[in-house]
């Protein structure tokens, strides 16, 4: 019998040779040496660009300059805030606020709640301190408000109310600060550096029989943004409980931290002019 030949076969991928390979190039695909090892991720969009007939996909990557959980934030140029009635039905009981944060399509997206003393709710009354930590709908804390003792005398600059939007880690974000005024309740709410990004200004009267509307302006110009505006809530639970509503409402395209801020806002003027 003829024995079969020991030639080598050639494939479509090389041509062998004893124990030597040579590499053959597809077709489609370009020839030269190899290029670097990716040895981490991309941490930026990658702008789309043709090589060699192939196109790069941008990947969605994230810049990471505020909280995670607070994407959503980014999609929305609105937000209800809605205090749960708890036992605070008796107005006469001063429990710790609890808060839903809800989109236009009445939506939980986050939680809000109160983490301060019955002694200082007592004896401190709108004054009280209080760090009130945001959260989302699996429990994961998202941000923290932190809001410390001061007199409420607003003419004076040392009585000024402060409140301070941290991470969960304690890293500063913003702060909203109230300003020294006799008739009309005036904030600033500022970036993490001391920069004055917006303000917050409220009416003479904010009595309970009413909306009751804070406009949000702009440093520069001082063109109206947004509104921070106590919804009413009808004669016979206005005259019971403590418990507010509140709709908010900012530039789709405001930056997250600020947005954030705006939130703590909401939560100040509550404490301050609405718990009685």
């Amino acid at each position: 019998m003829a024995s079969k030949s020991a030639e080598p076969e050639e494939t479509k991928n090389g041509d062998q040779t004893g124990d030597q390979i040579r590499m053959v190039p597809l077709q489609g695909y370009p020839s030269g040496p190899p290029g670097p090892i990716i040895q981490s991720q991309p941490n930026s969009f990658v702008s789309p660009s043709v090589y060699q007939g192939w196109t790069t996909i941008p990947l969605p990557v994230r810049a990471f300059n505020y909280p995670t959980g607070l994407d959503y934030l980014t999609t929305i140029d609105q937000l209800l805030v809605q205090q749960q009635v708890l036992i605070e039905g008796c107005k006469d009981f001063q429990s710790t606020n609890r808060f839903q944060i809800k989109n236009t399509f009445n939506q939980i997206i986050f939680f809000a709640s109160e983490d301060s003393t019955y002694l200082s709710r007592i004896c401190c009354y709108t004054t009280h301190p209080f760090v009130m930590k945001l959260s989302d709908n699996f429990g994961n804390e998202i941000l923290h408000f932190h809001r410390v003792c001061a007199c409420d005398c607003c003419c004076f600059f040392f009585c000024s109310q402060k409140l301070e939007v941290l991470s969960p880690s304690g890293t500063l974000l913003a702060v909203v600060q109230q300003e020294s005024t006799f008739l009309y309740p005036k904030f600033t709410i500022k970036d993490s550096s001391g920069q004055i990004i917006l303000r917050v200004e409220g009416p003479g009267c904010r009595m309970r029989c009413g909306p009751v509307r804070f406009k949000i302006t702009s440093h520069v110009g001082l063109v109206e943004v947004g509104a921070i505006t106590r919804q009413w809530l009808g004669f016979c639970r206005e005259c019971t409980s403590d418990a507010n509503n509140f709709k908010i409402t900012f530039p789709q395209n405001l930056d997250v931290k600020m947005k954030a801020a705006v939130l703590g806002a909401c939560f100040l003027i509550d404490v301050l002019f609405f718990e009685c």
